[in-house]
């Protein structure tokens, strides 16, 4: 089963795909309509369920049309299969609170369709969870292809709804567009935490979403910890 993609690939494809939906819609909010893009650009339909899966963590669901989904009905949980391009979302994630998560997740989930659109011939893979007739794959590289497909589905669905030009417009308004200092990749100083914040909320995504999003563009300037130990040292005199 050969995997026909590539991270910069995903990155190009949906860059291009906001730029596209947002020249459309002549929309200049850097917040990415993600909803609309499902619905109206890609022409999904979008339903909320109370979904029953055995995976507690699976709160989105993109349907083939032939793929059944567990979801609560009056009688239990049952077995549906939806019309395909319908994007099913747990009704949880109505809560206010659980507004980045939605849309990311929505993200996630439209992304998958776009993949599936665009190479079609790993989408039936993935659906039918089948392997390749003329290779005999172990469980283990079944498990690898399939994650490694759902790598490339999150770095398209961020790079929806992150799109680089969001990003850099929110990098300019909340940092004069200098790249975030972290030392050692994993530790933020107050004054960058602060732009981490105001950016995501800026995008309406998490603030773990965001970092994500900064070391995939390569826009944290990663410095030694040494720097901030020292900063810390001086700071207590």
């Amino acid at each position: 089963m050969q995997c026909w993609a590539s991270f910069q690939e995903m990155e190009i494809l949906g860059e291009s795909l906001a730029y596209d939906y947002m020249m459309k819609l002549k929309s200049k909010s850097v917040c990415f309509d993600i909803e609309s893009f499902a619905a109206d650009y890609l022409k999904l339909d979008i339903v909320y369920e109370t979904i029953a899966e055995e995976d507690k963590t699976k709160l989105g669901f993109a349907s083939d049309g032939i793929t059944p989904l567990m979801v609560m009905r009056d009688n239990g949980p049952s077995a549906v299969v939806f019309p395909k391009d319908t994007i099913v979302l747990d009704r949880f994630l109505n809560n206010s609170r659980e507004y980045s998560r939605k849309r990311f997740i929505l993200a996630h989930e439209a992304a998958h369709v776009v993949l599936d659109r665009h190479l079609p011939e790993q989408a039936h893979a993935r659906y039918k969870s089948s392997f390749s007739a003329d290779a005999p794959y172990s469980f283990e590289d079944h498990e690898r292809i399939f994650s490694m497909g759902e790598a490339f589905v999150d770095r398209l669905g961020a790079s929806i709804i992150m799109a680089r030009f969001l990003v850099n417009e929110v990098l300019e308004r909340r940092n004069r567009g200098n790249m975030v200092i972290s030392y050692e990749g994993a530790i933020f100083p107050p004054r960058s935490k602060l732009a981490i914040q105001q950016m995501a909320n800026d995008l309406g995504v998490s603030y773990s979403a965001m970092i994500n999003r900064l070391r995939e563009l390569k826009l944290l300037e990663i410095r030694p910890v040494g720097e901030y130990l020292t900063a810390l040292r001086k700071a207590g005199r």
